[in-house]
């Protein structure tokens, strides 16, 4: 959120984020600025869900979600990574959540500490963005995996949705969402041709190494 209210201010030139501008972002950048701002999808994450790997449970519904998030006493803990992050705007966006004033917010900062809070708090779930976790070739990745493990989400059928590659492309797992590239530049500059070149084969290919669903291929 913070990035994209300097993107509409016109402090920057080219922002990657989840969502595009409103209208009325786009037309106070306009006003701001007087060139024309672009918007281009490039690929697919995911908002996941993470618990201890000794914590019994391996899936949860939208349904225990909402009982419990921003509740003073919830029977489930959950976590996010930062208050202002795409997962928290991705999991409202969803659900239809409106976050009152003086709700309860657990926010550690980063998804790091997420991860290290459900290790310690066994029962609890963090909330976190999937390309943290998706590269599992990462050293770095594979330590994460032996604490904490990734949960599905149960559709009212029972079945279990995992936040797969093919699950995120075809809209079956609840909280994927698009990843933009925003640009406003007089011409064909550099964030032109960084847009450019993220469609393209190589940098498709480049999103499909990140472990992320590529939005042209």
């Amino acid at each position: 959120e913070k990035a994209i209210k300097d993107f509409y201010e016109g402090k920057i030139p080219l922002l990657m984020v989840s969502k595009p501008l409103n209208k009325a972002q786009q037309q106070h950048l306009y006003d701001l600025t007087t060139t024309k701002y672009i918007d281009s999808k490039i690929a697919l994450d995911a908002t996941i869900f993470i618990t201890s790997v000794d914590n019994p449970i391996n899936a949860i519904t939208k349904q225990e979600i909402k009982d419990n998030l921003y509740k003073q006493n919830p029977s489930t803990t959950f976590v996010y990574d930062h208050p202002n992050s795409a997962n928290f705007n991705t999991l409202n966006e969803k659900l239809k959540l409106n976050v009152d004033a003086g709700s309860k917010v657990t926010a550690m900062g980063t998804a790091e500490k997420v991860i290290d809070y459900v290790q310690l708090n066994k029962k609890a779930i963090g909330i976190i963005g999937l390309n943290v976790l998706s590269d599992k070739i990462d050293p770095k990745v594979e330590k994460y995996l032996e604490k904490v493990k990734i949960l599905s989400i149960l559709d009212d059928k029972g079945n279990e949705i995992k936040p797969t590659i093919p699950n995120l492309k075809y809209g079956v797992y609840p909280f994927y969402r698009e990843i933009y590239i925003l640009k406003n530049e007089v011409g064909f500059g550099i964030g032109a041709g960084f847009s450019r070149f993220a469609g393209s084969q190589r940098g498709q290919k480049i999103v499909t190494r990140e472990s992320l669903q590529p939005y042209f291929i």
